[in-house]
C-alpha cells in the first residue's frame, strides 16, 4: 500500500487508511524533493507503527453497490461512477473526476466493500491511480437514504470531498437477500 500527499503550509500531509489485518503496520514517509518516488540521499523521512487490534470490520456479503451522478464540491462539479460487489472477494470499479484541473481517481483494486446490515450505507476501500501520480489508497462512504437525498464522501491522499448529495442519479445498495435497494427508486435491473 502506498500513497502521496502534498504538504500544507505547516509542512504536514495527511495519510489515512484502514488496516485489513490485526497486528502492527509500519508506516514510512519521506519528502520526495526530486519527485522520483524513492527516498534519495538528503531527503528527510520518518517511520511510525500503527497497531490494529481484533478482526477487520466485516460487512454484509453478496451485495452490489452502485453510484452514478454528479456532486458539487467546493464550487466545482464532480462526476462519480461506482459499481462494486462485496464478494468475497470484493470487486468492481470506481471513477471520480472533478472537472477542470482537479483530481481524476480511477480504481485499480477494490480491497473492502463493507455494507451495513440495514443496507442503507456502505464503505468502499481500495487502491486507485491519479493521472501522473503513484497509486493512492481511497475510501468512499455512501448512504442510500429512504427520506433524504443519497450522499457520497470520497477521500484519497490529502483530498476529502466531504459528505455530498448525489445529483442526477443516486446510490443503490442491493443484496442477495431479495431486497431491491432503497432510497431514490433508481434500483438496478438485472
Amino acid at each position: 500500500m502506498g500513497g502521496t500527499g502534498t504538504t500544507a503550509s505547516n509542512g504536514e500531509a495527511r495519510f489515512c487508511y484502514t488496516g485489513v489485518n490485526a497486528g502492527d503496520d509500519t508506516i514510512r514517509a519521506f519528502a520526495d524533493s526530486n519527485g522520483d518516488g524513492t527516498q534519495g540521499t538528503g531527503e528527510p523521512g520518518g517511520e511510525a507503527t500503527k497497531r490494529w487490534v481484533g478482526k477487520p470490520p466485516v460487512g454484509k456479503p453478496g451485495c452490489d453497490v452502485e453510484v452514478k451522478g454528479w456532486l458539487k464540491v467546493n464550487g466545482d462539479v464532480a462526476r462519480v461512477k461506482l459499481d462494486v460487489e462485496s464478494g468475497p472477494p470484493p470487486d468492481g470499479k470506481v471513477r471520480f473526476k472533478v472537472h477542470g484541473n482537479a483530481p481524476y481517481l480511477k480504481s485499480r483494486e477494490i480491497t473492502q466493500v463493507l455494507v451495513a446490515s440495514d443496507e442503507r450505507s456502505a464503505t468502499i476501500i481500495g487502491l486507485g491511480s491519479l493521472k501522473g501520480a503513484p497509486p493512492v489508497q481511497f475510501r468512499i462512504e455512501v448512504r442510500d437514504l429512504p427520506t433524504a437525498p443519497d450522499t457520497v464522501r470520497i477521500q484519497f491522499g490529502d483530498y476529502d470531498s466531504g459528505e455530498r448529495t448525489v445529483r442526477n442519479g443516486g446510490v443503490d445498495i442491493e443484496c442477495d437477500d431479495g431486497d431491491r435497494g432503497h432510497g431514490n427508486g433508481k434500483d438496478k435491473k438485472k
